[in-house]
Protein backbone atom coordinates (compact mmCIF):
# COMPACT_ATOMS: atom_id res chain seq x y z
CA UNK A 1 0.00 0.00 0.00
CA UNK A 2 1.72 3.47 -1.10
CA UNK A 3 0.55 6.89 -0.81
CA UNK A 4 -1.67 6.03 1.97
CA UNK A 5 -2.56 10.13 3.86
CA UNK A 6 -3.28 9.84 7.29
CA UNK A 7 -3.99 11.54 10.38
CA UNK A 8 -1.66 14.34 11.68
CA UNK A 9 -0.32 14.75 8.04
CA UNK A 10 1.72 12.27 6.98
CA UNK A 11 1.72 10.07 4.03
CA UNK A 12 2.63 6.62 4.59
CA UNK A 13 3.48 3.02 2.70
CA UNK A 14 3.09 0.26 4.21
CA UNK A 15 5.40 -3.45 3.26
CA UNK A 16 3.48 -6.31 4.38
CA UNK A 17 4.05 -9.97 4.02
CA UNK A 18 2.34 -13.14 5.70
CA UNK A 19 -0.47 -10.70 7.03
CA UNK A 20 1.62 -8.77 8.78
CA UNK A 21 3.43 -5.28 8.73
CA UNK A 22 7.08 -5.57 8.31
CA UNK A 23 7.94 -1.33 6.99
CA UNK A 24 6.37 1.70 7.08
CA UNK A 25 7.72 4.43 5.54
CA UNK A 26 6.38 7.74 7.03
CA UNK A 27 6.66 11.30 5.31
CA UNK A 28 5.64 13.91 7.87
CA UNK A 29 4.05 17.39 5.92
CA UNK A 30 4.24 19.13 9.05
CA UNK A 31 6.68 19.06 11.98
CA UNK A 32 5.77 17.58 15.77
CA UNK A 33 5.28 14.97 17.94
CA UNK A 34 3.25 11.95 16.03
CA UNK A 35 1.38 9.29 17.71
CA UNK A 36 1.49 5.52 16.37
CA UNK A 37 -0.40 2.56 17.67
CA UNK A 38 1.35 -0.77 15.94
CA UNK A 39 -0.91 -3.77 14.24
CA UNK A 40 -2.52 -6.06 16.96
CA UNK A 41 0.01 -8.49 17.77
CA UNK A 42 3.44 -6.42 16.49
CA UNK A 43 5.61 -3.77 18.64
CA UNK A 44 7.35 -1.13 16.85
CA UNK A 45 11.16 -1.77 17.01
CA UNK A 46 12.91 1.48 15.51
CA UNK A 47 12.22 4.19 13.93
CA UNK A 48 14.80 6.01 11.69
CA UNK A 49 15.87 8.75 9.36
CA UNK A 50 18.56 8.36 6.62
CA UNK A 51 19.38 5.21 8.63
CA UNK A 52 19.96 6.60 12.31
CA UNK A 53 17.87 5.92 14.77
CA UNK A 54 15.15 8.86 16.29
CA UNK A 55 14.32 9.07 19.69
CA UNK A 56 11.07 7.29 20.47
CA UNK A 57 8.71 6.90 23.65
CA UNK A 58 6.55 3.85 23.86
CA UNK A 59 3.60 3.42 26.61
CA UNK A 60 2.56 -0.03 28.46
CA UNK A 61 0.40 0.00 25.68
CA UNK A 62 2.86 -0.21 22.66
CA UNK A 63 1.48 3.43 21.46
CA UNK A 64 4.38 5.05 20.39
CA UNK A 65 5.34 8.32 20.42
CA UNK A 66 8.03 10.65 18.62
CA UNK A 67 9.08 13.89 16.98
CA UNK A 68 9.69 13.84 13.11
CA UNK A 69 10.78 16.99 11.28
CA UNK A 70 8.71 17.80 7.80
CA UNK A 71 9.60 16.65 4.35
CA UNK A 72 12.14 14.25 5.77
CA UNK A 73 11.90 10.63 4.84
CA UNK A 74 12.10 7.92 7.86
CA UNK A 75 11.53 4.01 8.07
CA UNK A 76 9.41 2.53 11.05
CA UNK A 77 10.30 -1.10 11.68
CA UNK A 78 8.25 -3.98 13.55
CA UNK A 79 9.96 -6.34 16.41
CA UNK A 80 9.86 -9.68 14.72
CA UNK A 81 7.47 -12.39 16.37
Amino acid sequence: MTGLRVRGALEIDIAWQGGRATEVRLRPLVSGTHVFRPPRGQTIATISTGGKPVPITTDRDGIVRVSLVANRHYVLTFNPQ
